[in-house]
């Protein structure tokens, strides 16, 4: 978690592994879950794990509800090594009466989490739930771990020219596809089939109607789209011809102080913007 460039709190999910560097970012409509502007946090390994088995299951997932609350403390009231709890509150009959995970000040992470840096989109336009179908059936069925061995370092190349997408894989015919965009040059990127591919499967699964994508040369494709429960920026890193990913534009999550002025009410006084 950390604040976005108006300093609202801004949900980041990541990898911790360089060779799997694609990050997201979300912003929940429930505004009252995140509590600490301006601050950066991480949340433990174990309290993700845990978060994430609850919310797995849809009947569970239904069935409960968070609370936060910032600077927490026990319940002796002693102040605890946390910037904000998560409250998890569960309705069905039976169960625990309130489970509670803890985000920790960044400072203290032994790892940073990666995050995006640095991307700057030389177009931006929507596609449609069927235009992101039309770019899965021209990518090769990758569920078997035998098809992910043959495909698995191939890239495809996207490129956009004259409010056309065109994707290009392998020896199949270039698909072209109408994209109003504010692009003025030909910009072209290829991604990680495998990637892809998987990205697109699970899109083309929410009930979603229209995404934006964005995407910078040699560097980084982005998707966006929003729901009922908030908005979403996936970003996934492009690729070479032999299939390594270019992180040029991920790198651990940078921590950026408050700026200072001068009151002038109150010369030598110091605040934080």
């Amino acid at each position: 978690m950390r604040p976005d460039p108006a300093g609202n709190p801004l949900l980041v999910f990541s990898l911790k592994y360089p060779d799997a560097a694609s990050v997201l970012h979300a912003r929940p409509r429930q505004q009252d879950i995140l509590v600490v502007n301006g601050r950066y946090g991480v949340m433990p390994t174990k309290d993700f794990w845990f978060l994430e088995h609850k919310l797995l299951d849809p009947l569970q997932r239904s069935m409960i509800s968070i609370s936060a609350e910032a600077d927490p403390v026990s319940a002796k009231g002693q102040a605890l090594r946390s910037i904000m709890a998560w409250n998890l509150t569960n309705s069905v009959p039976g169960s625990a009466a309130k489970d509670r995970l803890f985000w920790h000040d960044i400072a203290n992470a032994g790892v940073k989490p990666l995050d995006v840096a640095g991307f700057d989109p030389q177009f931006e336009g929507v596609l449609t739930r069927s235009d992101m179908g039309r770019i899965l059936g021209l990518l090769p069925n990758l569920k078997s771990k035998k098809a992910v061995k043959e495909h698995g370092e191939r890239g495809v190349q996207i490129g956009v020219k004259d409010q056309k997408l065109h994707v290009k894989y392998g020896d199949a015919p270039v698909l072209d596809i109408d994209f109003e965009n504010n692009s003025v040059e030909v910009v072209k990127l290829r991604l990680k089939v495998t990637d892809l591919y998987d990205l697109l499967r699970k899109l083309i699964d929410l009930e979603v109607e229209q995404f934006r994508i964005a995407g910078e040369a040699e560097a980084m494709f982005r998707v966006s789209w929003e729901d009922a429960f908030g908005f979403y920026d996936f970003h996934m890193p492009a690729c070479t011809r032999e299939g390594r990913l270019i992180s040029r534009r991920v790198f651990p999550m940078r921590v950026r102080l408050p700026a200072f002025k001068v009151l002038d009410r109150e010369p030598g006084i110091i605040a934080a913007e």
